[in-house]
């Protein structure tokens, strides 16, 4: 069927329709007249795959991957990266007034990414400094290393990946030689790796459903391989279990600040733009700070100096002990720096209080659902840093009785 594309949407996706039905097209462009193949027919919507370009939008640039359509990692390959951003501004916007019911009439300001390492100058590639490589034995032993193809489980085998850094880039090398040399055991099932602020070391994390070979054994034929790998930790997906060869985290420099980071925490991917994500936060200041789905404490770390307290929520086990780490350390400074501050708030649920040492900073390990409600504080400041499926209906609650004066929410699904 022939569809003319109205609009893009958030996703892959791009808008057009069909009897009055909506219809989902990725890697297209609006404008475009394509021939597309449906390949789910619901009741209020239809998804199709496009199948040739009728009629070509001036916008339509050749993708800098080889893999674009083919691999599920990026969207908007077809288009500049200018045009890029000018589209994700016109989406936040669209979705604030279709899903939030606002009208948003002021200003939407990007934050390019700026060029890194050896991809195309103003392509806003090579900004990841970490990847997650799915691995999979895709004949009886001939195994494959890749990212999954749209929507599927699928593996399309990948040798380089232009988003992530030159450290990734390498290490997904090393890994593909090594499958190729049959040096890989057919049971895991992906490889995340981890670069720091200088794109020189890297934690390794390796999935995988019941490994046979011995730990240390591949432990030492990664590092060995793949250079910069200072940290190799195994995780049975049956179960969970962890093993661990090497240091456990890494220091990541953010605008002069080193944050510690563990295999399993959450940190920004960006490493183009985490100095200016800080950066927007900085001329914050007050009595107290809440920092809510922190992370490793990137914001509460960076704001220790500028308010009188800070509490940050954290529910991840690793992120946790990095943030309790990161805080610790940040809370001294800001002491020594301003040792007439004193805390002024009171802590509920049980939060390991650290004030009683000095500190002006406290984390707390536990879900912000069931912390927030009864944690009986008043902030001048919230930061909220959610997973992709944003804010749990009890922190939205819990939030509207507090009534702060000022939030700052991070998102990475508008």
């Amino acid at each position: 069927m022939d569809f003319k594309i109205q609009k893009l949407v958030y996703g892959p996706d791009a808008l057009a329709h069909h009897e009055g039905k909506p219809v989902f097209i990725p890697f297209v462009l609006p404008g475009e007249l394509v021939t597309a193949q449906l390949i789910e027919d619901k009741k209020k919507f239809i998804r199709a795959r496009p199948v040739e370009i009728l009629e070509r939008s001036p916008e339509r640039v050749d993708p800098p991957c080889q893999y674009f359509t083919r691999c599920g990692g990026c969207h908007y390959q077809q288009m500049s990266y200018e045009r890029q951003l000018a589209a994700k501004q016109e989406i936040l916007r669209e979705t604030l007034r279709r899903l939030g019911k606002i009208d948003w009439q002021e200003e939407i300001r990007a934050h390019p990414s700026p060029p890194l390492g050896p991809e195309p100058s103003g392509s806003g590639l090579g900004y990841r400094n970490r990847a997650q490589f799915k691995i999979k034995q895709t004949f009886a032993t001939f195994i494959q290393v890749g990212y999954y193809a749209p929507g599927t489980t699928a593996l399309c085998p990948v040798h380089h990946c232009p988003i992530a850094s030159p450290a990734l880039n390498r290490a997904l090398e090393a890994l593909a030689q090594l499958a190729a040399e049959d040096k890989l055991p057919p049971e895991l099932r992906e490889a995340e790796v981890f670069a720091d602020d200088r794109d020189e070391t890297l934690l390794l994390t390796l999935s995988h459903v019941g490994i046979r070979q011995p730990g240390k054994n591949l432990a030492e034929l990664l590092t060995s391989q793949i250079p910069g790998t200072i940290s190799v930790q195994f995780c049975d997906l049956r179960d969970n279990r962890k093993q661990l060869f090497g240091a456990g985290h890494l220091d990541y420099r953010v605008a002069g600040r080193s944050y510690r980071v563990s295999h399993g925490s959450f940190f920004q991917v960006n490493r183009a733009l985490l100095p200016e994500m800080v950066d927007l936060v900085a001329s914050e200041s007050g009595g107290l700070l809440l920092d809510l789905y922190a992370g490793v404490g990137l914001f509460s770390a960076a704001l220790a100096q500028k308010f009188t307290e800070v509490v940050a929520v954290e529910s991840g086990e690793e992120a946790a002990r990095d943030l309790a780490a990161n805080l610790s350390a940040a809370g001294e400074e800001a002491c020594a720096a301003s040792p007439e501050s004193a805390p002024s708030s009171s802590l509920r649920a049980g939060a390991t209080d650290q004030r009683e040492r000095g500190r002006k900073t406290t984390a707390i390990k536990a879900a912000a659902e069931e912390w927030l409600p009864s944690c009986g504080l008043k902030p001048d400041l919230v930061i909220v840093d959610p997973p992709r499926a944003g804010l749990d209906p009890l922190v939205t609650e819990a939030l509207s009785h507090i009534r702060p004066p000022r939030i700052i929410y991070g998102s990475c699904d508008p």
